[in-house]
C-alpha cells in the first residue's frame, strides 16, 4: 500500500475528465452500491449522474485534479523526507510544550505576585488602622 492509495479511485476521472456511462461502474469497488452518498471514484449516486448545483461540478473536477497532483507528490516522498517531516513535527510539539510550560510558570508567578501585593496592602491597611487607633497620624 502506498501513501496515495486512499485517492487511487480518482485516477480514472483525472485522466479522462469524464465518468463512466450511466449504470456502468467506475474503477471504485462498490461504485453502483453507493446509494446514500456519491461514489468516491466518479461522484455518481448508484451509477446515475447527479444534478449538481451551479459551479459544483467544476469545483469537484478541480478537487479531483488537485488530489491527483497531490497523489503524484506523495508518491515521490522518500523515507528521509518522511523522517524529516516527523522530526520537524516533534520539534514543533516540543516548542509548543515548552511554551505552554513557560506560560503556566509566568501565570503562577503573576498569581504569587498578586497574592504578595494583596497581603502587603492588607498589612499596610492594618498598620494604618492601628496607628490611627493609637492616636497617631495615619
Amino acid at each position: 500500500m502506498t501513501i496515495g492509495d486512499d485517492i487511487d479511485a480518482f485516477d480514472s476521472s483525472c485522466v479522462s475528465g469524464v465518468g463512466p456511462a450511466r449504470g456502468v461502474p467506475c474503477g471504485h469497488a462498490g461504485c453502483l452500491s453507493h446509494v446514500s452518498h456519491p461514489c468516491e471514484g466518479c461522484g455518481r449516486v448508484a451509477g446515475q449522474p447527479r444534478d449538481p448545483a451551479p459551479g459544483l461540478a467544476e469545483a469537484e473536477r478541480s478537487l479531483r485534479k488537485n488530489k491527483c497532483g497531490l497523489r503524484a507528490e506523495l508518491n515521490h516522498l522518500t523515507h528521509e523526507d518522511c523522517k524529516s517531516i516527523a522530526d520537524e513535527m516533534d520539534r514543533l510539539r516540543s516548542d509548543r510544550d515548552r511554551w505552554r510550560e513557560s506560560a503556566a510558570c509566568m501565570a503562577r508567578a503573576e498569581h504569587d505576585r498578586t497574592i504578595e501585593r494583596d497581603a502587603a496592602m492588607s498589612e499596610a491597611s492594618r498598620l494604618r488602622a492601628l496607628v490611627k487607633k493609637l492616636g497617631g497620624e495615619p
